[in-house]
């Protein structure tokens, strides 16, 4: 569902929507004007960010696009591994022979000269497949900087999908941190207290149980991301 505006209603209907739906629930959640007012602050805060960063390009594409990105580089470093030590010891003589490089002599000439061996120094994801290699140069730094500045690109690319996809998956996951607060369990069944509140938000759809479940999923990716190693 992709639209302009987050929600059809003005934020006055959707706050006295919202406070109809909670106050007719069989047990009411504690304080639900409160509920009812930080459900609607997302929305306008959805609404803020929409008008002042824009969206190019969908996050949930761009969350694809840089997951085969790190998917790649990843095989490249897996197959870097894979080549005998007499063949990783030559890729350092060829990249000081570049002649298609922009990069000055003098960088070439460095990347090509220094060879590291401390295993002590790496992070723990960094020795991964480096059980059999006593040493590597420049080729091994470069692939895993790119690495880990993609993971952490990964991660901004998450925190952007949770405020402002146009799918309204990010919205209904923020939505879902407000309700747990509230006390109210996060489901995607049809007759969950949350799938009312969906409903109430965006009165025009017809099941928001996939919505939700997507939902559900990236707020375990954004918990999760800084807990994972980049390989």
């Amino acid at each position: 569902m992709k639209q302009d505006k987050t929600s059809t209603l003005s934020e006055t209907e959707l706050y006295d929507a919202l406070l109809n739906t909670l106050n007719s629930l069989r047990e009411k959640p504690k304080e639900p004007h409160l509920l009812a007012t930080g459900i609607c602050q997302r929305v306008g805060w959805r609404e803020t960010y929409k008008k002042c960063y824009g969206i190019s390009e969908a996050p949930a594409i761009q969350l694809e696009k840089i997951d085969t990105y790190i998917s790649t580089l990843k095989a490249a470093r897996k197959a870097w591994s894979a080549l005998p030590k007499e063949t990783r010891e030559l890729l350092g003589e060829f990249i000081a022979s570049s002649d298609s490089t922009l990069l000055p002599n003098q960088t070439i000439a460095k990347l090509s000269s220094v060879f590291y061996s401390d295993k002590s120094k790496l992070n723990e994801w960094r020795t991964n497949g480096l059980a059999h290699v006593d040493s590597w140069g420049s080729e091994l730094e470069m692939l895993d900087l790119l690495l880990e500045s993609a993971t952490q690109i990964r991660g901004t690319i998450i925190v952007k999908l949770v405020r402002a996809d146009s799918t309204h998956i990010g919205l209904v996951a923020n939505i879902a941190s407000v309700c747990e607060d509230h006390g109210i369990k996060i489901s995607s069944k049809p007759r969950s207290v949350f799938t009312k509140i969906i409903l109430t938000v965006f009165p025009d759809m017809l099941d928001p149980s996939n919505l939700i479940k997507n939902a559900i999923s990236i707020r375990k990716l954004a918990t999760d991301q800084y807990k994972s190693a980049p390989v």
